[in-house]
């Protein structure tokens, strides 16, 4: 596999793992918008963001391992 493909399927990767998050966090298109910095109402928006990102971040690890591993099992 070239680096390139490597790159794809790791995008390809994160935005699936972006999506499990959203669904297990609940999160509105509203709340989505300001994750990816995609809002534009100031500092209440950056302060959301970090709560938000902060949230995410203390997603366990194990289901980021178990987002892996299934990957790598569906490739074997």
């Amino acid at each position: 596999m070239q680096n390139f493909d490597k790159q794809a399927k790791v995008h390809d990767l994160e935005k699936q793992i972006d999506q499990l998050v959203y669904k297990l966090y609940n999160l509105t298109p509203e709340k989505i918008a300001i994750v990816e910095g995609r809002s534009s109402n100031g500092n209440k928006t950056r302060q959301a963001a970090d709560k938000q990102l902060k949230a995410i971040e203390a997603l366990p690890g194990a289901i980021l391992r178990e987002v892996f591993d299934f990957e790598e099992d569906r490739e074997g």
